[in-house]
């Protein structure tokens, strides 16, 4: 496995994972986000991982650049071990096609998002406005007319 193809997996199960941590994924997507975390977890050992990084989300947080990298290291790893395993190449080739599959219908899914915008507009506070951790996968962050009386602040756009 190559290293864009690991980035392609690792992103979509990313995606995935925000947005059913964020509660706002339709069943769809989280369906198929189930099916890709249960395979990289079960089928290529990587369940503390995975789990890990679902937990972090679940929780608010954002896993590290590091933590994301050595997951990517590690499916790369899963996937070599699997092929030099010996199981038949039949059941390999049905695997990676699985793996494949299951990244792609996550991915369309995502990607079926009709407005996936943010639109922030017309807010008026006498005191501090704090604005952060705003995320959009493909869509775009319009912040306009904010009148602050005290502090404000943006951050950790995304």
């Amino acid at each position: 496995m190559n290293q864009a193809i690991a980035n392609l997996i690792i992103s979509t199960f990313l995606s995935g994972a925000k947005l059913v941590a964020d509660t706002i994924a339709k069943e769809e997507i989280k369906q198929k986000y189930a099916a890709l975390k249960n395979f990289l977890g079960e089928k290529l050992g990587l369940k503390s991982e995975v789990e890990q990084i679902h937990t972090l989300l679940s929780e608010g947080e954002h896993p590290s650049r590091n933590r994301v990298d050595v997951l990517k290291e590690d499916l790369i790893r899963a996937i070599k071990k699997l092929e030099n395993s010996q199981i038949k190449e039949s059941e390999k080739k049905a695997l990676a096609e699985d793996l494949i599959a299951k990244t792609k219908q996550l991915a369309n899914a995502i990607n079926e998002i009709k407005d996936p915008s943010i639109n922030i507009s017309e807010i008026e506070a006498v005191g501090n406005i704090d604005i952060q951790n705003i995320f959009t996968e493909k869509g775009s962050i319009n912040i306009q007319n904010i009148k602050v009386g005290g502090k404000g602040e943006d951050s950790g756009k995304k």
